[in-house]
Order: C-alpha cells, then structure tokens, then sequence
C-alpha cells in the first residue's frame, strides 16, 4: 500500500474524530476508512476503525451499538489473530456491560483480556483490567476475590509509572471497609496515597479515609482531615469537591454539636444547586433532613421529600429506600403507611434483583473454563440417526444400570459403616490423648518439680535445674495442647495463636469471621479435623509457596461452617500426579467427615481453597 493510501485512511478517521459529535457522520467516515483497509489488506486499520466506531457509541452512552461493534470486533480481530485487538475488545465489553449492569458478562470479558495483554506484555493495561474486576467485586460483595484480584493489580502497576496503584489500594480499602475491618482500610488508604503525587487522587483517598473515621464515630479526627483538604488547590479549584468535602465536615461537625455544622451543610447543598449536581444534592438533603429531625420536624419532612424526589430523578432505588425511611419518622400517620408500603416494594425489588445478580456471577466463577458448543448445534441428520439406534439400547442399559445402582448401594454401605468405625476410633484416640496428657501433667511434672526443689537444696548447678525446669515447661505445654483441641475452651484463640505462629514478620495475614463463629455447633471431632487442615495449609505455605499474603475467612452457613483460604504464592498446577501427600490429607479427612473441598490454583497465582465443615 502507498504512502497515500495510508494517508487517504487516516484521514478519514480524523474526519471521524472531528465530527464525534454527530454519531452518523462520523460513522459514515469509520466506514469509509474500513472499505479502503479492506481493499489494501491492511489489517490492523481496518480493526481499528471497528475499535472507534465503538468507542464512538460507547462515548455518546449507546451501549447497545457499543456492545455490537466491540463483539464484531472481538470476532474479526481472532480471525486476524490479532492479539492487541483481541485483548482491546474484552477489555472494550467489560467496561460496556459494566455500564449496562451486566457484571458477570463484564468480569468474564475483563477476564478474557488477561491472557492476551499477557502475551503482548502490556502492565499497564493488566492493571487495569485487574483493578476493574476488583472494583466489580466489592460491588457483588466478593470481598476476598476484590482483595485477591487488587493484590494481583498491583504486581503489573508497580512495573509502570503511569500506574494505577493508587487506585488498587483504594480497591482494598473498599474491601476492608465493608468488611468493617476500619483499621485495616485506613493502613491500604494511607498506601495508596503514599504510592501517588496525583493530588486529585490523594484528595479523593482521603476523603475516604474521613469516611471511614465518620464509620468508627471519630469525627474529631474526620473533621481535622476535612478541614485540612479544604485548604487544598486541587479543591479551592473544583466546587465538585469543594462541595463534597464541605458535606461532609458539615455532618462530622453536626455529629459533635459544632454550632457551625449548618452552615457548611447549607454552603455544600448551595454549591451543588449550582453545579446541578443531583447525586450530591441527595447526599446534602438527606444530611439536612437528619439535621433538622430534632429541631425542626416541619423543615426536615421538606428535605426528605427533596430528597425523596432526587432520588428518583438519579434513578437509584437505595437512594430511594433512604429517604423513605426517613418519610417514614416524619410524615403524618395517613401519609406513613403509603411511604412504608413503597419502602417495602422497594427492598423487595432490590433484592431480587441483587440475588439475581450475585447467583449468576457464582455460578460463572465456579464453571470448568472450557464450555462445550456441541449441545447448542442444531442435530443433522446422521445424528438423528444415531439418536434412534441408542433409544433402542436404552432397554438392554436398563439391567446394566439396575446392577450398577446395586452395586452402588453396597460399596457406599460398605464405606458408610467403616467411616463409623473410624470416627469410633478417633474418640477413643482422643479420649486416650486426654488421659495420657493429664498423667503427664500430674504425674511426671509433679516428680520432676519435686526434684528440681530437692536440686536447689543441693546446689546443683543452675545450668542441670534449668534444663529440668524445661523438661517440665514442655509437659505443661503437651497437657494445654491438648485440652486446647478437645475442649471448648476458646477454640478461636487456639486457632488465631496456630495459624499467626506459622507467620515470619515479612508475611501478612488477614483472617476474617473466626470470633463470629458459633463453636459449639462443631463437634470435637470436626474441630480437630479443622485443626489438622490448616495445619497443612499453612505447612505448605511456609516450605512450599513462598507467599507474602495469606488471607482465611471463617463463615457460618445454615449447615456447614465455610473456610475460604487464599495466598498469593508461586502456586502449582494441579492434577493427580501433582497432588502431594498433604493435600490428599486435607481431601480425606474433609470427605470423612461429610465435608466438600474446592482447590484451584495456577503457576505464578497463587494457591485457593474453599472447604466446608457440617454443622451439629
């Protein structure tokens, strides 16, 4: 191709560019752009006319054409086999279902473009794509999958000065916050505004971090970070922020009596009338509605009914149960019911509709990767065929599967009455390590004390009575030990105190749920099985994975208690031959006990394990 007809094809898709704003026309160049790649064979022009063409529709909000345009390019750029565009057109339907609310099709699309940014060893991009799926996550409440995937971020930003680390602790933060781990999100915010000199995100990172000390009750120590922000250039600059940060110091200063908290409330909500800002006058009229609730009932009905009308205008049904709640304190009996009514409609939709979302987005991340397109084939002839032939064997699979149901029954009796024997056995086990540990206790430490009394009347070296008093230390220890798993006794320290002993000062543990569980609905027997487990998890971690994080969550189901472990170590592949001794472990004490137990893990992404433990 010539120099002019290069020229002759940019030119058209500056045209495009020019005229943006009228979508046909600008379509009409992109077209005019892609006939001449298409006629000169050059490849990588033609998909990126498709890849602005869809940016186009994407930029003016018509996300259906959007959507079409970035599948169509998706679809030509595998036929090319061309890698960039391959990645930029799941990276494209991510961030369009995104807006669409289609989150499970936009994390499978964000996804998609992992490997191929991979391949062209694009950092930049990668962290992105990990720092939207994480976002996408705290959305759906997988908190440890945001953390997961934030944490996988940060390796791509840090390779790149134009990262985004920032904005991946930012991620983690989110996660800690809705975790109501408060501490832990202010240490990944101080992170994140130490990894920047964007003072527009250092702002907006601290802002977050006064949210979270409004969160705890600390409005002393919001109010001084708010009133210091103020003082900023960034915000002097921008009313946006001006008017948000003045919201909030209005609500911390209200919160402690502050006589001028109604005035920085009135001067936010005055800001954002004039910027037209509805998302934040909603924010300011419910802060004035819970304001006047106390001093002035008349006045904080009129809020709550702007806020009311905000709320729909912004179409956010949260927003909207909010100020119906507060309709709900103020309004007169007659009016209450109708607002209680619309409350109680809303909840409903909202729920479904989060129950909805959150069920398809599990059922994606637990599906096998590879889908099989056959069932979806309209059959041909040879396979109608072939259907009739194997209706006619049906009949002779019958006994075959009779026998088979048979023979079935009578190995899951079989494995049935010995995993009853074993259980038997392992109490009998347990009750004889109760009472050996309590002779030594009572009878060995008490002669070796009486001894080392008698060594001191003798005067004995120091060196021979210290070690004798070792020797008695460590029965004790043996005796607390094992109580420690027996008993009931504080079984969430017990298991705190294991897990942090196998932890260098260079590995970091974020442990979650383990003081909510309910102890006493595990039996003995599981406790010890659970005992072993994270033994074996954490063993592996410290010979083997060369994590720096190691993240176990603990969560109460209606019949089973949920362990979820994750690190961020070499990882392994996994399959028959590569499964060690340890993990077939943990695979038959969790089975013998009625239990189920998930590993994935790949090279270089660190190792995850989901286990269930039955309930009393």
């Amino acid at each position: 191709m010539s120099y002019g007809q290069s020229d002759s094809i940019s030119h058209y898709q500056n045209l495009a560019k020019q005229h943006k704003k009228n979508i046909p026309l600008a379509i009409e160049y992109l077209n005019k752009a892609m006939e001449i790649s298409i006629q000169n064979k050059q490849d990588s022009l033609y998909l990126n006319s498709i890849s602005r063409k869809s940016t186009l529709f994407g930029n003016s909000k018509d996300y259906k054409n959007a959507i079409e345009q970035a599948t169509f390019l998706n679809v030509e750029a595998n036929q090319l086999n061309d890698i960039f565009h391959i990645a930029r057109s799941h990276d494209k339907l991510g961030r369009y279902y995104s807006k669409t609310g289609d989150l499970t099709l936009a994390v499978s699309n964000y996804l998609q473009a992992i490997r191929p940014y991979k391949t062209i060893k694009d950092s930049l991009k990668l962290s992105y794509v990990f720092e939207k799926i994480a976002n996408i996550q705290n959305d759906l409440g997988d908190f440890l999958g945001a953390e997961k995937s934030a944490l996988e971020g940060l390796k791509y930003a840090k390779h790149n000065p134009k990262g985004n680390s920032a904005w991946l602790y930012n991620c983690l933060g989110r996660a800690s916050k809705e975790q109501f781990q408060f501490d832990e999100a202010l240490s990944w915010y101080d992170r994140g505004i130490s990894s920047t000199n964007n003072q527009k995100i250092i702002v907006s990172l601290i802002q977050n971090q006064a949210v979270v000390l409004m969160k705890q009750q600390k409005y002393n120590e919001a109010r001084k970070l708010l009133t210091a922000l103020l003082q900023e250039s960034e915000v002097k600059n921008s009313t946006y922020l001006t008017s948000r940060i003045l919201d909030n110091l209005g609500y911390a200063n209200f919160k402690i009596g502050e006589p001028n908290a109604l005035t920085e409330l009135l001067e936010a909500y005055a800001l954002r009338q004039k910027d037209d800002d509805k998302t934040g006058l909603f924010a300011s009229t419910i802060h004035l509605t819970e304001y006047y609730q106390a001093k002035d009932r008349e006045k904080s009905l009129e809020f709550a009914k702007d806020a009311f009308n905000l709320s729909k205008i912004i179409n956010s049904p949260e927003a909207q149960i909010e100020a119906l709640s507060y309709l709900i304190a103020l309004e007169t009996p007659e009016n209450t019911k109708l607002a209680a009514l619309s409350s109680l409609h809303l909840r409903d939709s909202i729920a479904i509709a989060t129950s909805k979302q959150r069920t398809e987005y599990l059922k994606f991340k637990y599906k096998t990767d590879e889908i099989s397109l056959e069932n979806s084939l309209l059959l041909t002839e040879k396979a109608q065929q072939e259907t009739i032939i194997a209706e006619e064997k049906i009949k002779k699979y019958i006994i075959g599967f009779i026998s088979f149901i048979l023979f079935i029954t009578i190995i899951a009796l079989y494995y049935i009455l010995r995993e009853r024997y074993k259980k038997q056995r392992l109490k009998e086990r347990i009750a004889t390590q109760q009472h050996f540990s309590k002779r030594i206790h009572d009878e060995l430490a008490s002669d070796i004390f009486n001894i080392m009394a008698q060594m001191e009347q003798a005067n004995i070296p120091v060196d021979y009575v210290d070690a004798l008093e070792n020797i008695y230390e460590r029965t004790r220890d043996i005796n607390r030990e094992t109580i420690s798993i027996i008993t009931n006794e504080d079984f969430s320290t017990t298991l705190s105190n294991l897990i942090e002993g196998y932890l260098s000062e260079n590995e970091r543990l974020i442990l979650n749920g383990i003081n909510e569980v309910d102890w006493t609905k595990i039996s003995e027997e599981n406790k010890q099985h659970l005992k072993r487990i994270l033994q074996e998890l954490m063993t592996n971690m410290k010979k083997h994975s060369k994590a720096s994080l190691v993240a176990i969550s603990f969560k109460e189901r209606q019949t089973s208690l949920q362990i979820n472990y994750a690190d961020n170590g070499i990882g392994v592949i996994l399959n028959d031959q590569n499964k060690g001794h340890g993990m077939a472990n943990m695979e038959n004490r969790i089975i013998s006990i009625n239990g189920t137990c998930i590993f994935e893990s790949e090279p270089n992404n660190g190792f995850t394990c989901v286990w269930t433990i039955p309930l009393k």
